[in-house]
């Protein structure tokens, strides 16, 4: 350890006090040894005082024991300047080697301090370089992940951790001092692997490899293998490091989305040549119900001009001839013929939806409702109330006015309530009198929700029960007779593909005798504006 530095009275007081014990000594001694040495003794004070104080009190000491020798032993009734050269030049050589003590003393202490320092750097660094060696150690061994092994310039194994214990199945008793090649499957090892994949790391630094490797149960697995050559100051080859790491699941893994993809890709080549079909199919359809609804309609209107014409065939000057049956059996012909020529309209609309496009204009939905209800055409006792806040938005106008039309008809149409228990009459209106019903009402109105606007019809006519709202969505289907309501059943099934195939939703709310809410929701900015 480095001398501790000592109080500077305490350093001085030893200087006086050496000295003043050598005075004693020597007076002590004068009578026992003949021999004049005034010196011998301060000289030892010099040599203490200088050793444990320092130069300055190793000074001190020469200086009083110059004093002190002149004045006792040399001659104490002279000074110095008053000696002759004999007696002041043994004092003068005691001086000088004072001198020379103090001046040996402090490159002693000097040599002695950097010795010290430099023996507690060394040892530092030995505790540093042991610490690190150790904290080096309990990390190669720690992982448990990896095998990690040093090899030496031959390949046998000299080290060995508990990762390489888990993954090759050796213990270290097992495995050190055997060559590395016992890892390699025998077909590599016959075909000198382990020794190609040595020289690759000599001379380029590392070899680093995907490969096949064996444990000590003989099973195999795949890994990443990592060699690296370690080379002293020189560039001498001391050995090499291995790193290996069990990568069977990633493989495994990897080969599963490997076969996955190619499955994906199948799947999506069957899917490209599935779309090709179905829009090859859909032209077909297209052209396919064009023809279908031209060639129907045109002999049904045939059989309703025909009809027609037979009736004004059995008329003679304004008066006819035929009976009242018949002339009912030929309205009910032209109603049929009617009522084909609406199923065979709607179902080539409802075929077109989603599929055939339509333009994407600014809408005022305010406008579009008001041209719906005049094209409508509600009888006057009939009130359509449009509720504020109709937005304006880029929607597709000619599916937005079917929807708007199919439920505002569907309501106008099936309007026929009458009054319901002991329901007062003045809550809807004045009854009419020759309908027995109640005046015909519809509200629309609108609510924003985001990215949709919900809109809302609301009539005050007969209601639909609750196990009937599913089936009035469905094509084709009615809840009243055909002969009683002229109604295709298309309507509303048409409404349920619209409104869907926009991202949209619609559902009913009703009751027997308390009206039907039809609530659809449409999207403020089209799915694929074009």
């Amino acid at each position: 350890m480095v001398k501790t530095v000592r109080p500077t009275t305490l350093r001085y007081g030893v200087a006086v006090l050496a000295t003043v014990i050598a005075l004693l000594l020597k007076l002590g001694l004068d009578p026992i040894i003949e021999i004049d040495t005034p010196f011998l003794a301060f000289l030892s004070a010099v040599m203490v005082s200088a050793w444990f104080g320092g130069i300055g009190p190793g000074l001190l000491t020469t200086a009083l024991a110059a004093l002190l020798s002149d004045y006792f032993f040399i001659g104490p009734s002279k000074l110095f300047w008053d000696q002759n050269l004999g007696q002041n030049l043994p004092l003068g050589l005691f001086i000088l080697e004072g001198l020379l003590i103090n001046s040996l003393s402090a490159t002693l202490h000097t040599s002695w301090q950097r010795a010290e320092v430099s023996k507690l750097k060394a040892q530092q660094h030995q505790e540093d370089l042991r610490r690190s060696e150790e904290r080096y150690r309990l990390l190669i061994e720690g992982v448990k992940d990896y095998a990690i092994f040093m090899l030496d310039r031959d390949g046998q194994v000299v080290s060995w951790n508990a990762g390489a214990e888990r993954i090759l199945g050796y213990w270290a008793e097992e495995v050190i001092g055997r060559n590395f090649s016992i890892f390699f499957p025998q077909k590599d090892q016959d075909e000198g692997v382990p020794a190609h994949a040595l020289k690759v790391a000599a001379q380029a630094g590392q070899s680093e490899k995907t490969e096949l490797q064996i444990r000590k149960d003989g099973t195999h697995f795949w890994s990443d293998v990592l060699i690296t050559a370690l080379k002293g100051d020189t560039g001498e080859l001391q050995g090499f490091s291995q790193v290996t790491r069990d990568i069977t699941e990633r493989k495994r893994v990897e080969e599963a989305l490997q076969n996955r993809a190619n499955e994906l890709t199948d799947t999506a080549k069957k899917l490209a040549r599935t779309a090709s079909t179905l829009e090859k199919r859909n032209r077909e359809l297209d052209q396919f119900t064009y023809v279908l609804s031209h060639d129907l309609k045109a002999p049904l209107r045939a059989i309703a001009n025909l009809s027609q014409w037979i009736e004004e065939d059995l008329t003679e000057e304004g008066t006819t001839i035929i009976s009242g049956e018949t002339q009912h059996h030929m309205n009910l012909l032209r109603g049929r013929v009617r009522r084909m020529e609406a199923l065979i309209e709607g179902a080539l609309q409802y075929s077109r939806v989603g599929r055939v496009e339509t333009p994407v204009t600014t809408v005022n939905v305010a406008v579009l409702l008001q041209q719906v209800i005049d094209s409508l055409a509600p009888p006057p006792e009939f009130s359509i109330e449009i509720g504020p806040g109709m937005p304006t938005f880029l929607t597709e106008r000619s599916r937005l006015e079917q929807v708007f039309a199919n439920l505002i008809g569907n309501a106008i149409r099936h309007h026929n309530r009458a009054p319901h228990g002991d329901e007062p009459a003045a809550s809807e209106g004045t009854l009419d009198p020759k309908t027995g019903t109640f005046p015909g009402r519809v509200q629309i109105s609108v609510q924003d929700q985001g990215s949709f606007c919900e809109f809302t019809v609301a009539d005050n006519g007969p209601g639909i029960a609750p196990r009937y709202h599913e089936r009035v969505f469905s094509i084709f289907q009615t809840l009243e007779a055909r002969d009683k309501v002229e109604n295709a059943g298309v309507g509303l099934a048409l409404v349920k593909k619209i409104v869907e195939s926009k991202g949209g939703t619609v559902r009913l709310e009703s009751q027997v005798g308390q009206g039907a809410t039809f609530r659809f929701t449409w999207p403020k900015q089209p799915l694929n504006p074009s």
